[in-house]
């Protein structure tokens, strides 16, 4: 069977990473309950996409409201964070349950022993290909949530603008990066292309030069039949201007 490929107007997907972006606005007049917020509303905002039933998502803290941000796992619905059991720095996650950023960090972040780091494995949705590319605008933004330290690698979705042709609007870009090869794209509006035993999104945004340096960047995610959880790639494949805001 050969995979078939569903495009989408622009407008609709930016106005719905526009709206996950807006429920992942946080009162910072609201009290964190043992250091955890609520993301549900970002995912809510996709009307494709839901929990499954016995679990919901939560957001702990790291680092406070000044130069912090979180680890948004899952969790059983029945949780109370407060009091609750956090695994050991000293115990890493399993290969099962590694972090969707890789990042080192998450190793010495305390998580409950209930959660589940790959938090996208406790969703589901209604099985269009529409939901699988709203679950990988839902999984950077939740990647980004509660963010308020953003130059590091899975903090800056906020600024990517996702792409529907070349080049992007002020661009300075220059050659090729990366481990990218071959001419550009011929198709730059994000696509599904959906197979008997997975589905691929694949996705071109552009970074304006802030604390990162400019770039274009191939997204690409992989799910397997059945599954929102994701094997997510980034690659740059332009780069531009060096980072123009310095900390």
């Amino acid at each position: 069977m050969v995979a078939e490929c569903y495009t989408f107007p622009i407008g609709q997907i930016r106005g719905a990473k526009r709206r996950a972006a807006q429920a992942a606005r946080i009162d910072r007049a609201v009290e964190a309950l043992a250091d955890t917020l609520d993301p549900t509303p970002v995912l809510e905002s996709f009307g494709c996409l839901r929990m499954r039933l016995g679990w919901k998502l939560l957001a702990y803290l790291v680092g406070g409201w000044l130069g912090g941000e979180s680890r948004v796992v899952a969790v059983p619905t029945d949780f109370d964070p407060v009091g609750a059991e956090l695994a050991s720095a000293a115990d890493p996650p399993s290969d099962a349950d590694r972090s969707y950023s890789g990042s080192n960090l998450d190793c010495a972040v305390g998580l409950p022993l209930q959660a589940r780091r790959r938090f996208m494995s406790a969703v589901e949705g209604d099985g269009s290909p529409w939901s699988y590319l709203c679950a990988s605008l839902a999984v950077r933004q939740l990647l980004d949530y509660a963010a308020y330290w953003h130059a590091f690698y899975e903090h800056d979705w906020f600024e990517h603008l996702i792409l529907a042709k070349w080049p992007p609007p002020g661009a300075a870009l220059q050659e090729p990066a990366g481990d990218f090869e071959g001419e550009p794209p011929g198709l730059w509006r994000p696509a599904v292309w959906v197979g008997r035993r997975s589905t691929t999104v694949r996705l071109y945004t552009y970074r304006p030069a802030t604390a990162n340096p400019e770039g274009i960047w191939m997204h690409e995610d992989r799910y397997e039949a059945g599954s929102y959880d994701p094997e997510l790639t980034r690659t740059l494949i332009a780069a531009g201007r060096p980072a123009t805001i310095m900390y």
